[in-house]
């Protein structure tokens, strides 16, 4: 089981997205 764990800074409204995708 593989997972993709992603994190994307917003410049505008300067906050962190983290985005989690679980890959079976």
């Amino acid at each position: 089981m593989t997972t993709l764990y992603e994190v994307y800074k917003c410049e505008k409204c300067g906050n962190i997205t983290v985005v989690f995708h679980p890959s079976a």
